[in-house]
């Protein structure tokens, strides 16, 4: 019984995946959000590593964040300038 239990494909160990994910994904989201002309690409960032990490149940959605956050820094500048002025 306890042999099942710790496999990766387990019911248990899906569900502490998960919630490890939404940890990482929290706090990368703080720390991009800190300096705040990047919040535009960290909000960008959370949401698609939480649809596809959370909810299609792709693997490593913290990792997509960093990725996707790397891509679209540049691009979320300006409308977050705009945002706060």
């Amino acid at each position: 019984m306890f042999r099942n239990l710790f496999r990766p494909d387990s019911p248990l160990m899906i569900t502490m995946t998960r919630i490890t994910d939404c940890i990482f994904l929290s706090l990368f989201w703080i720390l991009g959000c800190f300096p705040v002309v990047t919040a535009g690409a960290s909000f960008a960032a959370l949401y698609d590593a939480s649809y596809r990490g959370l909810r299609r149940g792709e693997r490593n959605s913290w990792q997509r964040f960093l990725t996707v956050f790397r891509r679209n820094w540049k691009a979320g500048i300006a409308p977050t300038i705009v945002f706060l002025a």
